[in-house]
């Protein structure tokens, strides 16, 4: 059977995101919209017929309905990602693959709470040398265009490092509590569920499939899909 092709696509989140690095967009002005129209002709270029989002999946009805009315020139486009660069695109479909489940007992930002006030070591070495150095890199790419924050979203390596301090999280623990575990168990789940959700929209082996995600999201999900060899794979840098 022929394997639909699947286009990993990155992004930041235009909107407020209680992502622990974040920086959305805070003005739509001429450049922003030159910016964005850029990103939707460049994605375009890969001709999707189906376009999956960052979005809980109980909220499916909700974003097809959206899109009918934006298809129909019945909905303004509000300012997330989700609308300015998925709804553009135009595809036959759109899909929430997103799966936020139950909150985790202890978030990321109670784990590191935790690790403050028991493992003061472990919480200032990844201030200094992980969580810092991230947010004043991530403050600086205020400066570049939405089209170049986008473009940096797909950096694998970045991606990579993200991942890296997140599996970090493990080591927050004793022999009572293991803090941090709770928040990884709770981001892997939802990682995998979202590949599966992927997975669920392959059928006839024709689909040509944007996923728009996070781009923290992105390292995880490259080698499972590698690893799962159901889809030919491609990456935004062949199109921006």
């Amino acid at each position: 059977m022929k394997k639909p092709t699947l286009l990993l696509a990155g992004t930041f989140h235009f909107d407020e995101s209680p992502d622990l690095i974040h920086q959305g967009v805070h003005r739509f002005d001429d450049e922003t919209e030159q910016s964005i129209d850029g990103i939707v002709r460049a994605l375009s270029a890969f001709e999707p017929t189906d376009v999956a989002v960052e979005l809980d999946q109980k909220k499916q009805a909700e974003l097809e309905e959206r899109y009918r009315l934006y298809l129909t020139g019945e909905h303004i486009l509000n300012g997330t990602e989700i609308e300015q660069i998925g709804f553009r695109l135009q595809a036959k479909r759109i899909h929430a693959i997103d799966h936020l489940g139950e909150n985790p007992t202890y978030g990321i930002g109670d784990a590191l709470a935790w690790a403050r006030d028991h493992l003061p070591h472990f919480y200032e070495s990844f201030q200094t040398n992980q969580l810092e150095p991230m947010l004043k890199e991530e403050a600086a790419s205020q400066e570049l265009s939405v089209y170049n924050r986008f473009k940096r979203a797909n950096n694998m390596e970045l991606s990579q490092k993200l991942d890296q301090m997140y599996t970090q999280m493990l080591t927050v623990s004793n022999a009572e509590q293991h803090v941090g575990l709770h928040w990884v168990n709770w981001w892997y789940e939802r990682n995998l569920t979202i590949l599966a959700n992927i997975a669920r929209l392959a059928h006839t082996g024709e689909e040509r499939i944007v996923v728009l995600i996070g781009g923290s999201h992105l390292y995880l999900l490259k080698d499972w899909i590698e690893r799962t060899d159901c889809f030919s794979l491609e990456y935004t840098h062949q199109y921006i």
